[in-house]
């Protein structure tokens, strides 16, 4: 049961690790994968490398979102708004049923990292095509 474990955990950190996503938006391999190697397999520095490419993440996913904003008009501001944190809660409920069916362990806590930044990086890059096509839309026009 312990290898499976090991086999499920080695897989979901290597796609975490993948450069890149679905939106074509580059990952930090240099750094993120750097950092998993040399925590030498010990969980909690795992979890610290996780926490910072975490952070990244969501520094990136916010200047998006703040872009779209400043360019939509008031009504999809509150629907973007309204949409962002429901994506939020969905993925902090998906990526905790990771943690919650490996009992809270330690491989839980992994595997639940695993899934919050590959979540992200998606999310990431469904936030640049928002900010993207909201200022196509409505370049020039003053957001209210």
């Amino acid at each position: 049961m312990r290898s499976i474990t090991r086999v499920l955990l080695a897989l979901a950190l290597v796609a975490a690790a993948a450069p890149g996503d679905t939106a074509g938006n580059p990952a930090r391999p240099d750094r993120y994968e750097a950092c998993l190697d040399a925590s030498g397999g010990v969980t909690v520095e795992m979890l610290d490398c996780a926490e910072v490419e975490l952070s990244w993440l969501n520094s990136r996913l916010n200047g998006h979102y703040g872009e779209a904003m400043a360019v939509l008009p008031a009504d999809q501001r509150v629907a973007l708004r309204d949409l962002q944190r429901a994506w939020i809660r969905y993925r902090d409920l998906d990526c905790g049923f990771l943690n919650d069916q490996a009992l809270a362990g330690s491989s839980g806590l992994l595997l639940q990292s695993s899934c919050l930044i590959d979540k992200t990086r998606v999310r990431v890059g469904a936030m640049k095509d928002i900010e993207a096509r909201a200022r196509m839309l409505f370049k020039g026009d003053v957001a209210n």
